[in-house]
């Protein structure tokens, strides 16, 4: 509380350790001005996006691996996909996720009563010749 107090911030009474630390969070998007907080404009900048191209795609990927930190995730993937080729089982579906949830920072678990990572691993178990499928897939890269 005496750091909110220092930023000219008047605690509500009663405030808990929570609503503190949300509050001092929520200073990155405020400014202070005379004990008024005004919210920050964001600044509204146009987004370019690459086109959808062999070649587009084959740089991103290339700059994927070499990365430091996305090369190493892509080759934890790529051994946990290889060890567990097969997609007929519910709980090597689900861990084949979680990895690429984790190592891909998709935070699933932010959905999670939206969508459930047994929810999702049924889906795919459910898909009729998943593997016959997925190896066309990967056949035709």
């Amino acid at each position: 509380m005496l750091y909110l107090e220092e930023k000219g911030i008047e605690p509500i009474q009663g405030a808990t350790t929570y609503w503190c630390i949300n509050k001092i969070l929520k200073m990155d998007n405020l400014k202070v001005f005379d004990k008024k907080i005004v919210k920050q404009k964001k600044s509204s900048s146009k987004k370019i996006y690459l086109p959808i191209t062999a070649e587009n795609i084959e740089e991103q990927h290339r700059l994927v691996e070499e990365s430091a930190n996305y090369g190493k995730e892509g080759l934890i993937i790529r051994e946990v996909l290889n060890a567990y080729p097969k997609h007929d089982d519910l709980n090597t579906i689900a861990m084949k996720i979680a990895v690429i949830d984790v190592t891909n920072s998709t935070h699933l678990s932010q959905y999670k009563s939206q969508l459930s990572l047994y929810d999702l691993a049924k889906v795919i178990l459910d898909i009729p010749a998943f593997d016959v499928r997925w190896q066309q897939v990967i056949l035709n890269l």
